[in-house]
């Protein structure tokens, strides 16, 4: 299982989305400390960041290795 880090600003911008649309996002947000890199994930060019889509909206995870 992992540890997952979100920003500030991200909790911020998460509490400004509407409930249904919202809930799936934070099941999603959940289901990375399972599964850091679920079906559908995508690298970002240039980055050590990955993007997930939930609906109309994109979680951008980095990985960190301790």
């Amino acid at each position: 299982m992992c540890l997952i880090e979100i920003k500030k600003s991200a909790l911020k911008e998460l509490s400004k989305i509407p409930s249904p649309y919202n809930k799936n996002i934070v099941n999603a947000i959940d289901a990375l400390a399972e599964n850091p890199r679920p079906r559908g994930v995508k690298k970002l060019k240039d980055e050590e960041a990955y993007r997930i889509r939930v609906a109309d909206y994109r979680i951008i995870t980095q990985l960190r290795i301790q």
